[in-house]
């Protein structure tokens, strides 16, 4: 099995035991489908934790210098790898923030059931879903 398709199962099993979590501490509710926040949260977490791997690998580099080419390319690697972990973490921590302004804006009471469900389980949790894919896919495969 490919790594991101991996990614993608484990993601979604720890997604799927907070979705449990709520409904054993709420009962069922249609908020326990709002996911979006957790979805980019675990992006962000698992970019950290590829972030702080690569940064152990590349520590690993600078001790074993055997080719001077090798080693540079190796560096050219690793530091191109670091900056896009970087960028994409920067760009998820936006993302997170723009879910949880969707989420102070329409969990009120002032919104119908079903426009407040539409944008929440819909868009929200769409755009939660995509930033992960885009961690999934980038990093994994």
């Amino acid at each position: 099995m490919s790594d991101w398709c991996c990614s993608l199962i484990v993601s979604f099993s720890f997604i799927a035991l907070g979705v449990f979590a709520k409904a054993i501490v709420n009962g069922m509710c249609w908020r326990d489908w709002y996911l979006g926040l957790e979805m980019c949260l675990t992006g962000t977490c698992g970019a950290i934790l590829a972030l702080l791997n690569i940064i152990d690998r590349f520590k690993n580099a600078t001790n074993k210098v055997a080719d001077k080419e090798h080693f540079d390319n190796q560096v050219q690697v690793l530091s191109d790898t670091i900056r896009w972990e970087i960028a994409y973490i920067a760009v998820s921590l936006v993302i997170y923030f723009v879910v949880l302004f969707i989420h102070k804006a329409w969990e009120k009471e002032e919104h119908s059931k079903v426009k407040q469900r539409i944008v929440l389980i819909g868009a929200a949790n769409l755009i939660g879903m995509v930033n992960l894919f885009i961690f999934i896919r980038a990093f994994h495969g």
